[in-house]
């Protein structure tokens, strides 16, 4: 069995760190959204998701840290593609009841719209964690990045965790990647998925924009 380097832990205990943060943001999204819920079914719903999702979300992110600290960097891999999986999961059960509360809350302006705010930040998060993960521990990654136009001299460019979330952001926004290639199927699908999140997204701010009280 091969043992892991240094590089293999470095890239786990990075995607690692990124669960954290995605996890902390996560409750605060959770919290938020039942706060804002108008109806008590959406109410009673997000507090039950709030507190399972969470429990979940921080048992996952302890075993990857314990994996991680006792060289088991593939089964922490496994672990945080279970947890991610989960992530999405619960980002279709906010999007159900934003969807569900758009009815009573039509006529809203802009400024009144956090939820949806919050909603496309904890979705831009997710994915960018996503495309992030996939990247580092694909051999060969899944996304192409264009050269500098400053040139490199032949040298592979430099490419951080904004990148990422760039990607997840255009993604939102435009249905798909605007410079980067896409080479693999997973990355493509997780896109489409995205894109079909957004375009739900978009259909709930138009219509809670539309005056119908």
């Amino acid at each position: 069995m091969n043992q892991p380097t240094r590089s293999d832990r470095r890239s786990a205990l990075a995607i690692w760190y990124a669960l954290f943060f995605t996890w902390v943001c996560q409750i605060a999204v959770g919290w938020a959204l039942t706060a804002g819920a108008v109806y008590e079914t959406s109410k009673r719903v997000l507090g039950i998701a709030e507190w399972v999702f969470g429990a979940l979300f921080g048992l996952l992110v302890c075993l990857i840290l314990v994996a991680i600290l006792c060289d088991r960097i593939r089964f922490a891999k496994t672990i945080a593609t279970v947890y991610v999986v989960c992530a999405i999961l619960q980002l279709l059960l906010f999007l159900s009841m934003l969807v569900l509360d758009t009815e009573a809350k039509q006529g809203q302006s802009l400024v009144t719209l956090w939820d949806i705010a919050l909603f496309f930040a904890l979705d831009t998060l997710i994915f960018g964690d996503l495309y992030w993960a996939f990247d580092m521990t694909t051999s060969g990654g899944v996304f192409l990045f264009p050269a500098p136009a400053n040139g490199s001299n032949g040298k592979t460019p430099k490419i951080s965790f904004f990148d990422y979330l760039f990607i997840s952001f255009n993604a939102n926004l435009t249905f798909g990647p605007t410079t980067e290639t896409l080479l693999r199927r997973r990355a493509k699908f997780l896109m489409m998925l995205q894109a079909s999140i957004s375009l739900v997204l978009i259909t709930v701010v138009i219509a809670r924009l539309v005056a119908g009280r």
